[in-house]
């Protein structure tokens, strides 16, 4: 058995076991996380004009215990979520492109990317049409992946909201000072949206931050309490107080000038 082959059977082998694992410690079947971290009671779903699609990478869908994609799709009434690295040939996403009741966008930052706090979209362009965008759920390296090989995405018109948002997500580190999580992304879009009657949501979108915040204090305490057996033993340190990625000079972006 050649390199290859033992790397691709050890993923197999670690997948079913996460699987295994997952049936045993009787996991959830909305949020697939184990029902006694189960945050599915305090998501009430809303709706949004706009349809948000989430193509979120397999290992978002397979490995990530505390992912905020699957948690911001049950919160929407109208999304839903596509797993792939490559969607150039993904059946479903060709079908909605090809919708022409959709005005197709891409939650994306990027030199042309429209800034949907500085103005609003073009109502001549989206009138009679339903917004369709498409948020790519993953870390950035993976995100910026995803977007080099799925030229599919390329030619939508970017959307995007000003690099002046913090995370919340307390519990995770990001690379840049700008990047924020999949739900807090969401967030902010939709009231970038809300600004101009693109929505109409009333305040209701302050579910996803709320939620957000459930998330991190019971990561945190049960981090903080010895008696509950869990996947970490130290607790978690304040974002400031962390070793700063070892980050390279690389665009973290997908834009055509600094795809390598």
């Amino acid at each position: 058995m050649n390199l290859k082959s033992y790397k691709e059977l050890k993923k197999k082998q670690q997948y079913e076991t996460r699987l295994e694992f997952s049936t045993y410690r009787d996991s959830c079947h909305g949020c697939l996380r184990s029902k006694k971290v189960c945050l599915c009671s305090n998501i009430s779903a809303f709706a949004t004009n706009a349809h948000i699609h989430i193509l979120m990478h397999p290992k978002e869908a397979r490995k990530e215990r505390v992912g905020t994609g699957r948690m911001c799709s049950l919160s929407l009434k109208n999304s839903e979520i596509s797993v792939g690295e490559n969607f150039d040939d993904h059946p479903k996403i060709q079908k909605l492109l090809a919708d022409n009741s959709y005005y197709p966008l891409l939650l994306y930052p990027g030199e042309n990317s429209h800034n949907i706090y500085q103005r609003p979209l073009d109502k001549s362009a989206t009138s009679g049409k339903t917004l369709l965008i498409f948020v790519i759920d993953g870390t950035w390296s993976c995100a910026k992946k995803m977007m080099k090989s799925s030229k599919i995405l390329h030619s939508l018109p970017r959307i995007s909201f000003p690099p002046k948002f913090r995370s919340k997500f307390d519990i995770k580190q990001q690379p840049e000072k700008f990047c924020v999580s999949t739900i807090e992304s969401v967030y902010y879009l939709l009231e970038g949206l809300n600004l101009w009657d693109h929505e109409n949501l009333n305040g209701e979108h302050l579910q996803l931050t709320k939620l957000l915040s459930l998330l991190v204090k019971q990561q945190i305490d049960f981090a903080s309490n010895p008696s509950i057996g869990g996947y970490r033993r130290n607790s978690y340190k304040d974002p400031s107080a962390r070793t700063k990625f070892s980050t390279s000079k690389r665009n973290i972006v997908f834009e055509a000038t600094n795809s390598q």
